[in-house]
């Protein structure tokens, strides 16, 4: 349920206002690594102060479920974070027990995941404790999936140690030829990094909202300051050019920085779940439990489809 801020601000402008409804979408692969997002914009509407509405209250209360509901169009529905979570968990096994290939994008996936949210929200209320016997079962694989930190997309397919091995032998000299601007990177960085959030984040607040927003607005100040100061001592100490190549360099190492963390992080994770799922003790207990999910969601198949006959059989 969304707050009335929006159409407050609407109809309290006393002119037409375009709102637009915009979902976001965010897919983090891992700690070490910046996720992905997806934008979605809905169609737009206009709201005229409290024009067609008795009351003020009942304008804000009209325009705020007309929003909640565009809102809803665009996104999976979950109450949470961690149910949105489980359901996107449920949507990869039923998509790996069927055999269906994997989404090609993050908008693929989340048009599925919207789906596959529709689709379970439809037995809530005729058939509550298959919807329960689904999240329990769930939730059982979510709980041994976090616990050997691996993600549900990859228990699928053989794992051997060869594959393990190539992928060392591909990545390890990659990471030893890189570590040393690596190192540099994280050092002459670091005050970007660490300190610009600290000192937004002591004028700003902290909130859950404002941190990535002080994230970024502390370190692109503190790297334009960074910037301006390297290119005037070395401007005055060694000449126009050094300037030039401290100005230059210092968002370099950054990007960089940021580009090896991020490729680092993949490697690591790619080299985990290799060296986890070749075991093949734990890759059977994994996808153990996906069945025991997959069971629950064609019991749920099935009840749709009874569904779906009944009003035919009645006709």
């Amino acid at each position: 349920q969304i707050r009335t801020g929006a159409a407050r601000l609407a109809i309290g402008a006393e002119v037409p206002v375009t709102m637009c409804p915009v979902g976001l979408v965010y897919d983090h692969t891992n700690d070490d690594a910046r996720g992905t997002l997806l934008i979605e914009f809905g169609e737009p509407f206009v709201v005229n102060g409290t024009e067609g509405y008795a009351t003020r209250r009942a304008a804000i209360t009209k325009v705020t479920r007309r929003t909640e509901r565009a809102l809803k169009e665009l996104l999976a529905e979950a109450v949470s974070e961690t149910e949105l979570r489980a359901l996107r968990t449920a949507r990869i096994v039923w998509e790996q027990e069927r055999v269906i290939p994997p989404a090609r994008s993050l908008a693929e996936a989340h048009d599925r995941d919207r789906t596959f949210a529709a689709q379970l929200a439809a037995i809530r209320d005729d058939a509550p404790d298959l919807l329960e016997r689904v999240r329990a079962e769930t939730e059982t694989y979510q709980r041994a999936l976090d616990l050997v930190g691996i993600r549900p997309e990859t228990v699928k397919g053989r794992y051997r140690l060869g594959q393990l091995i190539g992928e060392l032998a591909v990545s390890l000299p990659l990471l030893l030829l890189a570590w040393p601007l690596a190192l540099l990177a994280a050092f002459v960085t670091w005050p970007i990094r660490h300190v610009g959030d600290v000192l937004a984040l002591r004028q700003m607040g902290a909130s859950a909202d404002v941190r990535p927003f002080a994230r970024m607005m502390g370190g692109g100040l503190l790297l334009v300051m960074l910037m301006a100061v390297l290119g005037v001592v070395c401007g005055l100490l060694w000449g126009p050019w050094a300037a030039l190549a401290a100005v230059v360099a210092l968002p370099a190492l950054l990007a960089f920085h940021i580009v090896w963390r991020d490729r680092r992080g993949e490697i690591r994770a790619r080299i985990r779940t290799l060296a986890l799922l070749s075991g093949r003790e734990l890759r059977r207990d994994l996808r153990r439990q996906r069945h025991a999910v997959g069971q629950q969601l064609l019991a749920v198949e099935a009840h749709l489809a009874d569904d779906a006959a009944a009003p035919d059989e009645e006709s």
